[in-house]
């Protein structure tokens, strides 16, 4: 059975496991296929310097804990988080949140643009440390108030 965060692909194995109708006149191993539903991060348009902004991701571990980061330029690197190394497409790593997940497998993060502390665009980042998936970076733009 799959968890909340996956959804069942199939079958893998023995050719006869292929249908899901198993004829059991030798050994035969077969294993169950899952695949997670991917983050969908989305993004603020347009974020608001000297304001406070929120951004939500979907289909996240219920009530687990979801890191958003952040970078001003797109570089696939490795980081080392809580649910251990990951690649992420963001440069540099910069913590914009941590916030625990709902039970309805969303979280939100608010957090403050400071005039003058930010570059643009803004590329984000989800992180569900329980799975360690990732979402697509989004680009955020950022206005001046």
């Amino acid at each position: 059975m799959p968890d909340e965060v996956s959804q069942f692909a199939g079958w893998t194995g023995d050719p006869d496991c292929e249908d899901g109708v198993i004829t059991l006149d030798t050994d035969k191993t077969c294993e169950a296929t899952f695949n997670f539903f991917p983050l969908i991060l989305n993004p603020i348009f347009p974020a608001v310097a000297s304001n406070t902004n929120s951004m939500n991701v979907e289909n996240v571990s219920p009530n687990g804990k979801v890191v958003f980061i952040r970078g001003y330029s797109l570089k696939s690197r490795t980081v080392t988080l809580g649910c251990g190394s990951i690649e992420i497409g963001v440069s540099p790593f910069q913590l914009l949140g941590l916030v625990n997940a709902g039970s309805d497998q969303t979280a939100e993060l608010q957090f403050y643009i400071a005039l003058g502390s930010y570059q643009n665009p803004m590329y984000t980042q989800a992180v569900d440390l329980k799975t360690c998936r990732v979402s697509d970076v989004v680009t955020n733009i950022i206005l001046n108030d």
